[in-house]
């Protein structure tokens, strides 16, 4: 799998692009590019990753999809140079709130965040979290 889709046309967020580093390294984990697209903005940017940062983002979505009847409060990843935050809401059950917030590094200058992503908190959200983990484990 090549990419990973979340959202159809406006908004969608793409994940793509893997580069993974060689070696046993916890701290060569490589990295993806992520676009954004919405409402007449589009951006990528490069996420670094730790080796170990890759099965936090799968559980992340794991935990999404496994929560499918809604939880109080809201649930966070982020990239470990906060290039990459991704933070979700549910509304009671029937749908995962996503926003997404590109940042130009840990203490960047300037960050973008577009929260327009209503996923369906059953199959979608499955969908999406079995996505990530094939992309990520292809």
């Amino acid at each position: 799998m090549d990419e990973v889709i979340i959202g159809l046309g406006t908004p969608s967020a793409v994940f793509r692009s893997i580069d993974r580093s060689d070696g046993d390294d916890p701290y060569g984990g490589g990295g993806f590019v992520f676009g954004l697209n919405a409402d007449g903005l589009q951006i990528e940017r490069r996420v670094f990753m730790f080796s170990f940062d890759w099965d936090a983002l799968i559980a992340f979505f794991s935990d999404l999809a496994d929560s499918w009847q809604g939880w109080d409060g809201h649930k966070s990843w982020h990239s470990i140079e906060h290039d990459l935050s991704i933070a979700a809401t549910a509304d009671g059950g029937r749908h995962v709130n996503l926003e997404f917030t590109v940042r130009d590094g840990p203490h960047g200058s300037w960050s973008v965040t577009a929260g327009e992503f209503s996923i369906d908190a059953g199959e979608d959200m499955t969908t999406a979290a079995r996505n990530i983990r094939a992309w990520i484990h292809a």
